[in-house]
């Protein structure tokens, strides 16, 4: 009965044994995996060169931002490729800019927007309170042999005697001095409105286009970098 137990215990003990070592074994092949996982994602395999004449595959994203960088006007050693001609306020002073510079572009656009356009200088006394005043100042100019001048009877300008319109602001300034010397306070305004404007982008095909001999007479022209469009 004795030898019945001893065997029994023995057997149960050789059981728990085998069990130890296969956890211990276990333990050791998932150690040893973990190991080789994180060298190899430390270590990753380095490619084969490409042949030649085969270009690297990139993603369009990658590509995009590339264009952006060669194309754009970042400043230090870049050149910009595409630029902005205008803006033109109208559409036959854009066509003969566009067709000037036709031998010069690889590609081309034409765009409109709206923006503030300055219409020349005006001339003016201030608006004083009332009409009656207003109308005395225009008797003034009158009796001082001026005849080219309105009331300003509305709007944001009621009660200001206009003096004129001038494309130029020296031909403002002429006529503000003239009638400074008759003692009228006359005033200068920059005139400005919402207006169309048109624009030319291009991008240049070979050497410096030259936009500047193609605007030259024109005013307010001239040319900005921007990123190329496709």
């Amino acid at each position: 009965m004795a030898a019945k137990l001893v065997k029994k215990v023995s057997d149960r003990t050789w059981l728990w044994m085998l069990r130890g070592v296969f956890f211990v074994l276990l333990l050791a092949n998932l150690g040893y995996y973990a190991l080789s996982e994180t060298r190899t994602r430390r270590a990753p395999v380095a490619l084969p060169p490409l042949p030649p004449g085969v270009a690297e595959l990139k993603m369009i994203a990658e590509r995009e931002a590339e264009l952006l960088v060669t194309d754009g006007d970042l400043g230090g050693n870049l050149t910009s490729e595409c630029f902005s001609l205008g803006p033109f306020t109208n559409q036959s002073d854009l066509r003969r800019a566009a067709q000037a510079m036709s031998s010069y572009v690889g590609a081309s656009r034409q765009r409109q927007d709206q923006r503030l356009v300055d219409r020349g200088f005006w001339v003016y006394l201030p608006a004083v309170a009332t009409r009656e005043e207003a109308i005395n100042q225009a008797r003034s100019l009158s009796e001082a042999g001026l005849n080219d001048y309105y009331v300003v009877t509305g709007g944001d300008r009621e009660n200001t005697v206009s003096l004129g319109l001038f494309r130029e602001q020296n031909n403002a300034m002429r006529r503000q001095r003239s009638l400074q010397a008759l003692g009228f306070e006359a005033e200068i305004a920059r005139r400005q409105e919402e207006a169309v404007v048109y624009w030319f982008d291009y991008r240049r095909a070979g050497d410096e286009a030259p936009w500047k001999e193609v605007v030259a007479s024109l005013k307010n022209v001239g040319q900005k970098p921007i990123p190329c469009f496709r």
